[in-house]
């Protein structure tokens, strides 16, 4: 395969994966009673759905926004280092 033919499966496969990631937010986010369910059934209090959702919706974007995972990275080494000296 060419190379532009495998960019084009690789961003039609991310972006099917992300618009399930952002579906999969939008229960999060509005705290359906299902979602609710489901979270307390596993043993985690309720308010942490929002949380949950907001962070979906971020990683999304990360994923999907050319360059950000490379800026998101690069930030994330920044701060562990300054850790360690």
């Amino acid at each position: 395969m060419t190379s532009k033919k495998l960019s084009i499966i690789y961003w039609l496969i991310t972006g099917l994966m992300a618009a399930f990631m952002l579906m999969a937010s939008i229960p999060d986010v509005l705290m359906v009673s299902g979602a609710a369910t489901f979270i307390k059934h596993l043993g985690y209090p309720v308010y942490i759905l929002p949380f949950l959702g907001v962070a979906k919706v971020l990683a999304v974007l990360v994923i999907v926004v050319p360059g950000c995972s490379d800026a998101t990275s690069k930030g994330a080494s920044h701060h562990l280092c300054a850790f360690e000296t």
